[in-house]
């Protein structure tokens, strides 16, 4: 069987994904992909990533496809980068049971997640994209085991007069090449995925599939046209193919994950992503400072570390913000050296990105309620005063001392929109709440961030 080695260890060494083009990296911000190939300079997470490959391992071993992973954490943890990694891993994969099968992953947005029609767009779509790729690798004349295989993922084997040319546009512009439709007939309905696996039992059989399911806490059994237990067919391994899904997002994605009957994780995690270790945090640093060519950037680095405080979203800003400064002062992009930047600089334009993140987080919670920006501000002092732990009892206990009408339904109602902005967590194993992001109550109290000082320059 071809298993993987399920632990992972992250050496700090450049990967192929950390070899980006830095006019890339720069526009595409703290966003920063590389063609679905994982996040340049993704570092750490070893725990999430040895989980996944111990998944990886159980599925091999079987035709069964129930197993999930769901990842939860507040904005700016990761997930994303952790699902691009996720991806990353998927297409280094070597095929399962002596090659029967080959991993495919398929990414699914979360509102796409409950409609059978969709899900078996999505699969079909990455496996013709997979067989386009492989057609446009052949040498001179692909084989024609190949080209049978991707006409019957197209759907439309008599529209397909020139196969290779046809993979080249589907490669180039997705599934609205030439106005071929990818997968079964759109006048012969889907109704369960059990519909579209019996249908492409055959096709689907072939690969063993990771569905990716973004911003998952969204997935709802209320919306029109959505077809309750999909998931949880594919979760039970009640889909005769070799499906299994990972599900990413904020605090609440397993209880909306039970509402479309997906009640336990058979053979899979629960992830909870926090903050980076410092270890992580400057081995990320490190590749990026390599990758770029950055020179006498030792200072740089280490405020980029400190500044961060260990948090994925903030790493990213300031990243981007050193080689952006580092880059425009400049004289070659072949060696940026940072002694003619201005470290003072590129931190304020750091600063502004947090802050703006910030906001946007504050903005979030004081949405429904005015009064919620005031009762941050209190339970995170409390924080501060308990050692960054509170039950629900003490928050309800401070509150009520600025604000003596509130409610038991109000302090759920902000306690929750508290956890979905980020600002506290809820231990699972214990009815307690924490500060996952401990920079966001120095934000809420206006404390000044450290001073910053050109390298060389002596500290005020």
């Amino acid at each position: 069987m071809a298993l993987v080695n399920p632990n992972y260890v992250d050496d700090g060494a450049l990967r192929e994904q950390d070899r980006v083009d830095l006019e890339d990296f720069l526009s595409a911000m703290d966003r920063a992909e590389l063609n679905g190939r994982g996040v340049p300079f993704f570092s750490g997470r070893e725990t999430e990533v040895t989980a996944f490959r111990g998944i990886v391992n159980r599925l091999s071993r079987g035709r069964q496809s129930n197993a999930t992973i769901v990842v939860e954490g507040p904005p700016g943890a990761g997930k994303s980068a952790l699902l691009a990694q996720f991806q990353e891993e998927i297409h280094g994969l070597p095929p399962t049971e002596s090659g029967q099968r080959e991993w495919r992953p398929v990414f699914l947005p979360a509102n796409f997640a409950e409609a059978p029609k969709e899900i078996a767009r999505a699969i079909d779509r990455a496996i013709s994209l997979r067989l386009a790729d492989q057609i446009l690798r052949s040498p001179s004349q692909p084989a024609p085991s190949l080209v049978a295989r991707f006409q019957a993922a197209m759907g439309q084997k008599a529209g397909i007069r020139n196969v290779r040319e046809a993979a080249r546009q589907l490669a180039a512009r997705g599934g609205g090449a030439f106005g071929i439709s990818i997968g079964p007939s759109p006048h012969d309905p889907i109704t369960s995925l059990g519909d579209a696996v019996a249908r492409r039992a055959e096709h689907w059989g072939e690969w063993q599939i990771v569905l990716l399911i973004d911003e998952a806490q969204q997935i709802s059994d209320q919306r029109l046209g959505d077809v309750s237990g999909t998931l949880s067919a594919i979760h039970q391994g009640g889909v005769p193919a070799p499906i299994s899904f990972c599900a990413f997002g904020l605090p609440g994605t397993w209880a909306a994950l039970e509402a479309v009957n997906v009640s336990r994780s058979l053979g899979g995690a629960d992830l909870r992503l926090s903050a980076l270790d410092e270890s992580a945090t400057r081995k990320a640093v490190n590749r990026c400072f390599e990758a770029f060519a950055v020179r006498n950037g030792q200072a740089w680095q280490q405020a980029v570390v400190e500044r961060s405080a260990n948090w994925p979203q903030h790493l990213a800003t300031y990243l981007v913000s050193a080689i952006s400064q580092i880059r425009r002062q400049s004289a070659s992009e072949r060696c940026l050296d940072a002694r003619s930047a201005s470290l003072v600089a590129a931190m304020a334009r750091g600063d502004e990105g947090r802050n703006g993140y910030y906001a946007r987080r504050l903005e979030r919670l004081t949405r429904g309620n005015g009064h919620f920006q005031a009762y941050a501000e209190t339970a995170v002092s409390l924080f501060r005063e308990r050692g960054g732990e509170l039950s629900w009892q003490e928050i309800k206990s401070a509150l009520r001392q600025s604000d003596g009408s509130i409610s038991n339904d109000e302090v759920n109602r902000f306690t929750a929109v508290a956890e979905r902005s980020g600002l506290m967590r809820r231990d699972p194993s214990a009815p307690t709440y924490q500060m996952p992001i401990p920079s966001f109550a120095g934000y809420l109290l206006n404390e000044p961030l450290p001073e910053v000082t050109e390298p060389g320059c002596p500290a005020k």
